[in-house]
């Protein structure tokens, strides 16, 4: 049995979402002008919130994809217990 999945509603806010948080990332590195060290400091920032999307987004996936997984493994994926 399949469920239904609305996704569709996301494709039409997602665009402007990305776009938000390129432009936040940005505002993190700093301008052009700025001093390098902030720029170092922004862009190790960014990074790492990038590093920890993609970390996560990993280790949702099987889940995201609906795949088939021992109840033990989806067990750990969810992290708050009072939906179970």
């Amino acid at each position: 049995m399949s469920r239904t999945k609305f996704y569709y509603y996301a494709l039409e806010y997602e665009p402007f979402m990305i776009l938000c948080i390129v432009l936040c990332l940005g505002l993190i590195i700093g301008p052009a002008a700025a001093s390098l060290l902030r720029r170092a400091i922004g862009s190790a920032l960014a990074g790492t919130y990038v590093l920890a999307v993609l970390i996560l987004f990993w280790y949702f996936y099987s889940i995201l994809a609906g795949r088939i997984i021992p109840y033990t493994s989806w067990l750990a994926h969810m992290w708050y217990h009072g939906w179970i």
